[in-house]
């Protein structure tokens, strides 16, 4: 990134050759995103944030002025989605709100029961921001793509931690946020459908391909392009962290000295989180403790 935050300063809509450089790079970091998702580079729009990638779908559902319809959002959506919702609600907009069960889940047959002839919009996340449970999104994309309801699938918290594929998720729209993974602040992306209806939230110049008006953040989405193919495996590694009473995994030098069979134990153990698995797996291979205890 630190090239171009000085020397190379282009602005990559502009026709010099600054700005060229700028804007091929910021396609390389396109299709690097475009890979790891299993989508076409074309989809994919770069935003300042998630919030603003959620924001865009869900509001520019009713720019036109048209508040007629029906909304469907998990009612433990990220803020920049429910907070979106209740603005559209209290414009006039219906919005139903499905609770989700007692371990934090939101029930896929829940969720389609609300979906009806007049929804515009479907929203539920992959991976809940506050307890991390995996919401049912493949089973509600399958279910509304047979009812032609489009579906906002917020995967901010997911990507780096499961494994994210456009295609097998069944959504319209889907967003990221690089910081997330190890990337930088301000770089995010909305990736939208090809044919999915898409009006631009943000009206100016005719950046993205006239999908999100004002200058792309070149440093952070090439940032997020080159987190993709060296930081996602710092994510992998540091999953230890939500594993309770066993902290971090520790420096990543220690991590990397280990044998690849040392490693997937040593994730597995520190995931799960609990003792005796730990305990398990250090008499079956002790390179796990000795990382542990560096």
């Amino acid at each position: 990134m630190e090239p171009w935050l000085g020397e190379r300063y282009g602005n990559p809509a502009s026709l010099h050759a600054f700005g060229q450089a700028a804007r091929d790079a910021t396609e390389v970091a396109r299709e690097q995103l475009a890979s790891l998702l299993g989508a076409r580079p074309a989809e994919l729009v770069f935003t300042a944030s998630g919030t603003e990638a959620n924001n865009a779908v869900l509001l520019g559902r009713a720019w036109d002025g048209n508040l007629e319809g029906h909304l469907v959002v998990s009612a433990i959506e990220h803020p920049s989605v429910w907070k979106a919702a209740l603005a559209l609600q209290e414009a006039g907009m219906e919005v139903s709100w499905v609770e989700p069960d007692r371990q934090g889940r939101t029930v896929a047959e829940e969720v389609l029961g609300e979906v009806r002839e007049d929804t515009r919009l479907v929203c539920l996340m992959l991976a809940n921001n506050e307890v991390g449970t995996l919401q049912p999104v493949t089973e509600v994309g399958e279910g509304c793509r047979e009812r032609g309801v489009p579906v906002l699938c917020d995967a901010v918290q997911a990507i780096g931690k499961v494994p994210v594929s456009t295609a097998n998720l069944k959504v319209d729209y889907l967003s990221v946020g690089a910081h997330k993974f190890y990337g930088p602040l301000g770089g995010a992306a909305l990736w939208i459908r090809k044919g999915a209806k898409y009006e631009p939230f943000l009206k100016g110049g005719s950046q993205e391909r006239q999908r999100r008006a004002g200058t792309v953040n070149v440093p952070a989405v090439i940032g997020l392009g080159a987190d993709i193919v060296t930081g996602l495996t710092a994510t992998v590694a540091s999953l230890g962290n939500i594993g309770p009473g066993f902290g971090a995994i520790g420096p990543m030098e220690s991590f990397g000295s280990l044998s690849s069979l040392s490693k997937l134990l040593f994730i597995f153990a520190m995931w799960v989180g609990r003792l005796e698995v730990m305990t398990v797996l250090v008499l079956l291979h002790p390179e796990v403790i000795r990382t542990a205890l560096r």
